[in-house]
């Protein structure tokens, strides 16, 4: 099967017609009465309410860059460099960082 093509009419060239010509209109993906998923949440709550944790509590990175305001590649660059405090493992698949120790970053990163 020969492909199909349009033919401009000023110069008599060939084109091929758009790709996204043949592309459905996208969903409007802002429902009314979507919700976050629950991992947001539970950060969300986690950084809003960090000044109440305790020293030995953990968090993960969702919050240490909420905390930060920095991305997360920032945060790992400066652990690699020792300038942030070393996440810990709490499971195979899964890292935090200990809130005492980021209360400890965060004056000094206060104080710069």
């Amino acid at each position: 099967m020969k492909p199909h093509f349009a033919s401009d009419t000023f110069t008599g060239a060939r084109t091929a017609p758009s790709k996204s010509a043949n592309l459905a209109a996208p969903q409007d993906e802002s429902k009314a009465g979507a919700r976050p998923p629950p991992g947001a949440i539970r950060d969300a709550e986690a950084l809003r309410n960090f000044h109440l944790l305790p020293d030995c509590a953990n968090v993960r990175l969702p919050v240490v860059t909420g905390l930060m305001q920095v991305h997360a590649a920032t945060i790992y660059r400066w652990e690699k460099l020792g300038l942030f405090p070393v996440r810990r493992k709490i499971s195979p698949k899964s890292s935090a960082w200990n809130v005492g120790e980021l209360r400890a970053a965060l004056a000094v990163k206060e104080a710069v």
